[in-house]
């Protein structure tokens, strides 16, 4: 029976946490276009998303979920506290590497996602977005893996409130461009020194081990291809429409792509 009521608790926390983390957004989405004079606002802020994702997929390159898998190979808390610590170090370098490689390509980024090198400034944003969310990933973990449900699910609940409060404030003032990019970036900083905070306890910089970076990688990079190409599924098109049509058709696809999302918003 215990068991029974712990995946019934965990269906509900994580699912609602995962409801609201995408319902937020949602019911947020007319009020921000509202706001904006014209579609092209929303459209380069939805291709600094798709860039922060892409950014992401080679930062992360599988290890969350090679590390959730190898945390539980075993119960003695030190061996968890080097995959955690193994893991993020990991992470930290690969994420910094594309972080650069970010900045270095930044007028090839914004002709390509952007259709123009004058929005070289938004990909700033995007790296400092990819570079928090992809150490958050990690940093966040040994929260979800100690099944810690009611930090997950404020969490998840306060994070995209957070999001939209700066990012009206900042189209309130007139700042169109940067507003959900700069909001992005701002909350994933903030949500990161949070875990950070919670988890610091699992992450030592001292328990860097090679020998299970090695299992790590084993596992982590088989799955980065997949990562890879769902994002290619889910962004390609932005990208063509941006290129073909114009930044601002990419604006009003993303904002209609946004109601399908209703059908899978308990996913």
């Amino acid at each position: 029976m215990s068991k029974l009521r712990l995946f019934i608790e965990n269906f509900f926390i994580y699912g609602l946490g995962g409801i609201i983390s995408k319902l937020v957004p949602l019911i947020m989405v007319p009020i921000v276009t509202r706001l904006m004079p014209d579609s092209s606002y929303y459209g380069i802020s939805d291709l600094s998303n798709t860039v922060i994702q892409f950014g992401s997929a080679f930062a992360i390159m599988g290890m969350y979920d090679a590390m959730y898998r190898m945390f539980f190979e075993k119960e003695d808390r030190e061996y968890r506290k080097d995959v955690c610590s193994t893991a993020l170090l990991f992470t930290i370098a690969t994420s910094i590497t594309v972080f650069i490689a970010m900045l270095l390509m930044k007028n090839v980024i914004a002709r390509y996602f952007f259709g123009s090198e004058q929005y070289t400034y938004v990909v700033y944003l995007s790296a400092v977005a990819m570079l928090a969310g992809a150490t958050n990933s990690i940093i966040s973990a040994p929260t979800r893996m100690q099944n810690k449900r009611k930090i997950f699910f404020i969490t998840n609940t306060i994070s995209p409130i957070l999001s939209y409060t700066i990012a009206i404030l900042m189209l309130l003032a007139g700042h169109y461009v940067i507003a959900l990019p700069l909001a992005a970036a701002a909350t994933g900083i903030v949500i990161g020194i949070v875990f950070g905070i919670l988890n610091y306890t699992w992450f030592q910089l001292s328990r860097f081990n090679w020998n299970l970076l090695k299992q790590l990688c084993m596992i982590a990079i088989p799955l980065f291809p997949n990562f890879l190409i769902y994002w290619v599924f889910n962004s390609s098109d932005k990208i063509m429409i941006t290129n073909m049509i114009g930044v601002g058709a990419a604006g009003i696809y993303s904002v209609g792509s946004k109601l399908g999302h209703c059908s899978k918003i308990n996913k």
